[in-house]
C-alpha cells in the first residue's frame, strides 16, 4: 500500500504583512483592485453546532464531507471559509476531499452539539473520519481527524 499525504487546505483568503514598505502617497486605488468577488459555501448545511457554554463565542457549520463556516466573535463574523483534505500518493493521483469521497455526517450527542463525518473515497482508497466538538471553556473549535 503506498503511504498517503495529506495537506490541508485552508481556503479563507491570505492575508499578507508588507514591513517595512513605505506608503504610496496619494494612493486611492488599492494594489490588485477590485479584488476577488466575495463568494459563501452553500446553505444547505448537514450541521451546526455551538459550545454548550456562553463563554466559547465560536459557531461552525459543516456541508458535503467539509467544515465549511466558522464564525468568532460572533455569527456576523465568518472567519473560516472552507476546511478540506487533498489526498494524494505524489504520483498518480490527488484527490480534493469534497470531490472524491462520499460523506455521512450524525450528531454525536445533542446535548454536546458534537458532529462526526465519515469520507469514503469512491475510489475505496482511503476513509477520514472528523468528529468536531468546540470547547466549551475557551472560543476554540476542536476536531479530531483519522485517515484510514
Amino acid at each position: 500500500m503506498r503511504r498517503l499525504r495529506l495537506l490541508a487546505v485552508l481556503a479563507v483568503g491570505v492575508v499578507s504583512l508588507t514591513v517595512g514598505l513605505p506608503a504610496v502617497a496619494g494612493a486611492s486605488v488599492a494594489p490588485g483592485a477590485p479584488g476577488a468577488a466575495a463568494t459563501w459555501t452553500p446553505a444547505d448545511k448537514h450541521g451546526f453546532s455551538t459550545a454548550t457554554s456562553l463563554t466559547s463565542k465560536v459557531w461552525f457549520s459543516l456541508e458535503h464531507g467539509e467544515l465549511t463556516d466558522v464564525f468568532y466573535p460572533d455569527l456576523g463574523t465568518p472567519s473560516l471559509r472552507d476546511l478540506q483534505l487533498i489526498v494524494t500518493d505524489g504520483q498518480t493521483f490527488a484527490d480534493l476531499e469534497r470531490d472524491a469521497t462520499i460523506s455521512k455526517v450524525r450528531l454525536l450527542d445533542p446535548r454536546s452539539l458534537s458532529y462526526q463525518q465519515v469520507n469514503t473515497a469512491i475510489s475505496g482508497r482511503y476513509r477520514i473520519t472528523k468528529t468536531y466538538v468546540a470547547d466549551p471553556t475557551r472560543s476554540t473549535l476542536l476536531v479530531d481527524l483519522t485517515v484510514e
